[in-house]
Formats: structure tokens, sequence, C-alpha cells
């Protein structure tokens, strides 16, 4: 059933050129990252990633929420036997892919292949891009379109990309852990320049059990309830 579904997201994603969406943004930024000083080009990369991934997360998910909903595909979350975090796992699963493979490409583009460790860059990315994909899909769930969506989408994106002050050394500290994107971006730093966390399975335990954990359970209720609302509609 799973397969099925992630076969039919994808399909889903070209569709709506979300697919063309990640293509412009791997080949916007790759050209960009181009003329960066060699110097600078592992710090700005990370900070890249950190915000695209963030970008990706908050505003293409919902914009395709938004069009299965016009299209009232959800109302076959009720009226099939599809439990709905089932869909909703198809539909975070294909675009954490997404996001994955168009931060390898630029990575890639950006520092080559041997300086990176490619285990930990995986990890981080997917510890990146899975709470802001649930977080934007709850506040999705809260308004009608894209167009009231994005303004209170604004602080939430402000909330979820302001650990990149600590990776820049803007403000540090250890509070930065109560931020549920900083155990990507701190993995992300590892991965990038060896630094980053001393324990980092400690880090990638705590993003899960607290930065994706408790958002996917609250992404599965809000997707319940918007489902059961249209369906009576």
């Amino acid at each position: 059933m799973l397969a099925s579904l992630l076969r039919w997201e994808l399909l889903i994603n070209a569709r709506q050129g979300i697919w063309m969406a990640a293509v412009f943004v791997l080949v916007f930024w790759s050209i960009a990252l181009s003329l960066v000083p060699a110097a600078a080009k592992v710090v700005v990369t990370a900070a890249l990633l950190f915000v695209e991934v963030g970008v990706f997360a908050l505003y293409l998910l919902p914009a395709s929420y938004y069009l299965e909903k016009g299209q009232r595909i959800l109302d076959g979350l009720i009226t099939t036997p599809l439990q709905p975090s089932l869909w909703l796992a198809a539909k975070t699963t294909v675009f954490m892919l997404q996001a994955i493979v168009v931060s390898i490409i630029i990575t890639l583009f950006a520092l080559g292949w041997e300086t990176v460790h490619w285990g930990w860059f995986l990890v981080a990315v997917l510890l990146l891009a899975l709470p802001q994909l649930l977080f934007a899909f709850v506040v999705a769930t809260r308004y009608h379109g894209i167009s009231e969506f994005l303004f209170p989408s604004i602080p939430v994106m402000f909330l979820l990309q302001i650990p990149l002050l600590e990776y820049l050394d803007v403000l540090t500290g250890p509070f930065w852990w109560i931020f549920p994107t900083f155990p990507g971006l701190a993995l992300l730093d590892l991965s990038l320049s060896g630094g980053g966390p001393e324990q980092p399975w400690l880090a990638t335990l705590w993003g899960l059990a607290y930065g994706t954990v408790p958002v996917w359970l609250w992404a599965a209720h809000r997707l319940k309830v918007t489902a059961t609302r249209q369906a009576g509609t």
C-alpha cells in the first residue's frame, strides 16, 4: 500500500510542477555557490542548505496539499480504508527524498565528493526536512488556501530557521537544542566541516525523539480532523 502511495505522490508532484521547482532551486543555488570564494564555501553551503531545506519544506508541501484539497483528494481518506497517517507518511517521504536529492547535488557541485561525510549528511538533511515538513502541514491544515497560509507561515519559518545564528556564532549556547531544527543543523556542520556535536548519535536520537515524533503525532491528528471536516462538507 505504501509503495503504491509513494508512486502516486511522485506522479502528483510531477503533475503539480514540484519537480520543476526543485530543479530550478538546484540550478539557481549551484550557480550561486560557484561564485563563493573557496575559503567561505563550506560555511555558505551549510547555511544555504539549512535555509533551502526549510523553504522547500515550508512552502512546497503546503502548496501541494492545497491543490489536492481543492481536488477533494482528501475525501478518499474517509471513504476508503486508507489510514490518513499512511497518506501523510507517503507525502512527507516524497518531499523528504526530494530535499535530500537536491541537497546532495548542490553539495556535490559546491564541495565535491571526498570532503563530505555522506552518512551524517543524509541524517542531517532528514532531521532538517522532516520536522519542517510536518510543521508546515500542521499550519497548512488551519487555512483554506495558500494565500491565507503565507502570512502565518512567516513566524513559523523564523522560529525554525533562527538556529542559523548559532552556526554563524552570532549567539551561542546550549539552549539552541530546544529548537527542533538544531540537531539537523549540528549534524550538517559535522558532515561538512567536522565540527558539530561530540556525540552525534545522541544528537540524532534527540532530533528524532524531540524534534520529529511529537510533530508527527500532531500532524497525523490534524490530518484526521481536517479530512473528517472536508468529507462532511
